[in-house]
């Protein structure tokens, strides 16, 4: 009897486990059908992930700017893409520092005052800082891509806002 009893459990075992790589393999090919997307002259093209911008701070080493108390600091940002074909990007910044005292704007109009946009190889984008507080503010920015048509979303940071004076 104990080995009816082990046959049973076994069978079981082998069905449980036949679901599980059934249940695995439909998740698998769901994402990846949802991730294929048909574009322009029914070229399909699978997004695996953002595209890489690079943002650098024309002048300085590091894509990290300090705007001291009562400062107005001018800054331009070089945006480097090495794909051949026009993408989208959204700037971003990180901060320790308290923000509500500065007012950030640019000269060149972005929609929702979100700096984002579409670029080919370069792009240099002028802003103009101003720090009402009194403590310092460091940001360090970066930039996130994708393909035209596909949003981007950020897990970096926040979406560099500018403020509403010039914009």
């Amino acid at each position: 009897m104990n080995l009816s009893k082990e046959i049973n459990i076994n069978k079981k075992l082998i069905v449980a486990m036949l679901l599980i790589n059934v249940i695995v393999l439909v998740s698998y090919f769901s994402y990846a059908y949802f991730q294929v997307s048909v574009i322009q002259d029914n070229v399909v093209v699978i997004q695996t992930g953002t595209i890489n911008i690079s943002t650098a701070i024309i002048g300085s080493s590091s894509p990290t700017v300090e705007i001291a108390e009562g400062e107005t600091k001018e800054v331009s940002v070089t945006l480097f893409n090495d794909l051949n074909r026009e993408v989208n990007y959204k700037m971003y910044y990180t901060s320790l520092s308290d923000m509500s005292k500065l007012e950030i704007s640019s000269p060149e109009i972005f929609e929702n005052n979100i700096v984002e946009g579409t670029m080919n190889t370069t792009k240099t984008i002028a802003f103009t800082f101003i720090n009402n507080g009194t403590e310092p503010v460091k940001l360090t920015f970066g930039t996130q891509g994708g393909l035209a048509g596909y949003p981007i979303v950020l897990s970096q940071g926040e979406p560099l806002v500018l403020s509403n004076s010039n914009n």
